[in-house]
């Protein structure tokens, strides 16, 4: 076996437990594809269809090792380029667990269904890592994958599959995906990429273009067991972009809802009943949506990001905007139950036709609300904020692993929340929720991570300040005493303490002042005038790194007396978020 095997297997061991899979170093036959043919090949040669065959039967076939018949076999390839199958779909039989693995971490081995035929079939739990499924189309349900049993993606492609059942890509007992991309499918029932009656995990993966065509599921349609959604997309790059259904236009559940750290853009819910842009969570069922972000969005009806029906789901720190609808950006439908909002930013702009919230809400607190606040039933008053507009910027990563929006300075979500009311410890962007100020913590799915941190140090001695914001202490001064007709220089470093955003500082401070002239170098050029004047903007500084430093040279006049002083507080802001500085301050004292 090769070495990249080698290492696809370690790597895989843990990951494939999940689903039922030993670890496959230690247990099953490694069998080797090194034909791109379907059907018609040599002796020698092991196809794929021939080393499935292997792995069911445990007899050797053609060039193929034989497989252990009731363990785990793993199936490598040799060759990069596409399999077209022309022999029908690939059987994989009950008992028979068999992962796939590509030849490289980067996917260049593509099966393709010829765009007549499923490709896989499997009544035993299957694993697949590092390949393309593409061009397939099945006149029942699972147009790439159909099993009866479990299967799990890692790093997989999905593509142009279609079934005229339910489950585009993959109709299965339960789906893991992780770091995969599923676009372009579409099914005519529910779930245009993913059908599953027994839960589904969803990681670090982008799903978007995906279609079901005449029902629920614009991407997924998950039945029963949990849905967890962490740090992934679905949709495209802009509104329009996304996934389509009559029932949420990316999510359709009636699985227990546990989504995270997740962005929804341009999905659509329409036709009828068109429902829940994003996400549709039907009757009795809820859980938590938290550290998302939902934008553009369109329901041509109601929930122009999530529409709920007689559920208690909660929706935490998310970041909720602009989502079109007749209706309500929010809305809970009918029945029992009640959606509670905490710590959300929720904003109607381009919404004219609808309003924020409709049905049932219940006041979890702490959230900014902006647009119509007379007929939404979104929570109003005591720890919610009502306000237009909400000052954030254009979608960005931000640091992180997927698009939102962040904050602007003087926006009122920033530290809104007190600590005892900020109870998730991340941001959408994995970034700490608590900040400096005291534990505060700020509404919607993003916390502003802006953190200059001054530092200062005599000429030749260490700096003070690292690590402290604003003390008034003394932890942020320098003191220096000189004889009159003396100078001397101190060094202030501009650090940038925030944990994934890089910055730059406007620097401002003291000039000339009595019998005490004073000046600032960057570099050896000389930035007096604009230090003290509107302030001097430094070059970048990249996360837990510093801007370039600035030489502070103070002079003692010959006519200044002993006793005489001059203090002088040099100011370090974010250029992106003003509010956030520290100052530092260099004391000097005639002697």
């Amino acid at each position: 076996m090769s070495g990249s095997g080698v290492r696809k297997l370690v790597a895989a061991g843990t990951i494939a437990a999940v689903l039922g899979f030993g670890q496959a170093s230690a247990s099953g036959a490694e069998i080797t594809v090194n034909a791109l043919t379907d059907t018609g090949g040599t002796a020698a040669d092991c196809q794929l269809r021939d080393a499935i065959a292997s792995a069911n039967t445990g007899v050797a076939v053609d060039g193929c090792e034989a497989g252990t018949n009731n363990g785990n076999d793993n199936i490598f390839f040799s060759v990069t380029g596409m399999i077209t199958l022309t022999g029908g779909p690939l059987n994989i039989d009950a008992d028979e667990p068999v992962q796939f693995f590509g030849p490289e971490d980067e996917i260049n081995l593509t099966i393709s269904g010829g765009s007549i035929q499923g490709i896989i079939n499997a009544a035993a739990p299957i694993r697949l890592e590092g390949i393309r499924l593409t061009e397939a189309q099945t006149g029942g349900n699972g147009g790439g994958i159909s099993s009866t049993s479990s299967v799990e993606m890692f790093n997989v492609s999905m593509d142009n599959l279609h079934a005229d059942g339910a489950g585009g890509c993959v109709y299965a007992a339960s789906v893991s995906v992780t770091q995969s991309t599923l676009s372009d499918n579409e099914a005519d029932n529910n779930g245009g990429c993913i059908n599953t009656s027994g839960g589904a995990s969803i990681v670090n993966s982008t799903l978007t273009n995906n279609e079901s065509e005449d029902n629920a599921g614009g991407a997924v349609a998950s039945f029963g067991g949990t849905l967890t959604v962490t740090e992934s997309t679905f949709g495209g790059t802009n509104p329009g972009d996304g996934n389509f259904s009559n029932w949420g236009g990316a999510i359709y559940t009636a699985s227990i809802v546990d989504i995270k750290g997740s962005t929804f853009i341009g999905n659509h819910a329409e036709n009828s009943p068109a429902l829940g842009g994003a996400i549709y969570n039907p009757a009795g069922i809820g859980g938590t949506i938290a550290n998302s972000t939902f934008f553009g969005n369109v329901a041509d009806v109601n929930g122009g990001s999530i529409a709920a029906q007689g559920t208690e789901l909660t929706l935490r720190n998310n970041t909720i905007l602009s989502n079109p609808t007749i209706g309500a950006d929010i809305a809970h439908t009918s029945g029992s139950g009640t959606v509670t909002l905490a710590n959300n930013i929720i904003e109607d702009f381009n919404n004219a036709l609808g309003k924020n919230c409709d049905g049932a809400m219940n006041d979890g607190g702490y959230n900014v609300v902006s647009g119509d606040v007379v007929t939404s039933t979104c929570p109003a008053g005591g720890t919610n904020v009502a306000q237009t507009p909400l000052m954030v910027t254009p979608i960005d990563t931000w640091g992180g692993p997927t698009r939102t929006f962040m904050l602007q300075d003087g926006s009122p979500a920033v530290d809104l929340i007190p600590a005892g009311s900020c109870p998730l410890e991340t941001d959408q962007r994995r970034a700490d929720r608590a900040d400096v100020d005291g534990g505060l913590c700020d509404a919607g799915s993003v916390e502003v991570d802006y953190l200059p941190d001054a530092l200062i140090a005599k000429q030749g001695q260490a700096a003070v300040g690292d690590g402290i914001y604003n003390d008034t202490g003394d932890q942020q001064v320098q003191p220096k005493k000189l004889k009159p007709g003396q100078s001397t220089k101190f060094e202030l470093t501009p650090g940038n303490d925030a944990q994934l955003l890089t910055d730059r500082f406007l620097v401002e401070g003291p000039g000339s002042k009595g019998r005490f002239k004073v000046s600032y170098k960057e570099a050896g050029t000389n930035i007096t005038d604009a230090v003290t004047g509107d302030g001097h903007e430094t070059p970048p500084a990249f996360v837990g790194d510093v801007a370039l430093p600035i030489t502070v040279k103070v002079k003692a006049l010959k006519t200044a007396k002993k006793g005489k002083r001059i203090e002088l507080p040099i100011n370090l802001s974010s250029v992106n978020f003003s509010s956030r500085s520290d100052t530092v301050r260099a004391e000097v004292t005639v002697r």
